[in-house]
């Protein structure tokens, strides 16, 4: 009987030491996030520079750098005199498509950045100094 104990005490005390049953680390990673802002008017389009710190929309958390920017107009509806409507780009509006790349989190359940969770199709609000606005992450991609 006093065999038994010991033996059954000493593989639990291996089970302790190992830590079998634990969830998976979260590991520290650079994260690389494609976000798309619709509908913004030149000034706006103007004042998101590449190199500039995006920060969480409290202003608190860095959310990263801007690595890349494209500008392309919106679409938008325009109704023809037969009624019929196309589409053609605003003359007014544009969509920026934002490359942010910043320190992260990584675990086996979801990927987040200045402590939000970022995953295609989520909104991400963020803001510098000179502007503020809210898009849509189109692409999310673990650097290292």
């Amino acid at each position: 009987m006093l065999v038994v104990v010991i033996v059954i005490a000493g593989v639990a005390a291996l089970v302790w030491q190992k830590g079998v049953g634990q969830a998976r680390p979260v590991a520290s990673r650079t994260i690389e996030v494609t976000v798309l802002v619709s509908n913004l008017r030149p000034p706006s389009v103007d004042a998101m520079r590449t190199g500039q710190v995006v920060y969480d929309a409290k202003g608190v958390e860095v959310l990263g750098t801007i690595v890349g920017k494209t500008v392309q107009p919106t679409p938008q509806q325009v109704p023809l005199p037969d009624g019929r409507l196309i589409v053609a780009p605003s003359p007014l509006y544009s969509d920026v498509t934002l490359v942010l790349r910043g320190p992260g989190t990584v675990s086996p359940q979801r990927i987040l950045l200045a402590g939000q969770e970022v995953r295609i199709g989520s909104s991400l609000s963020m803001e510098t100094r000179e502007w503020a606005t809210t898009g849509y992450v189109t692409a999310v991609r673990v650097v290292r």
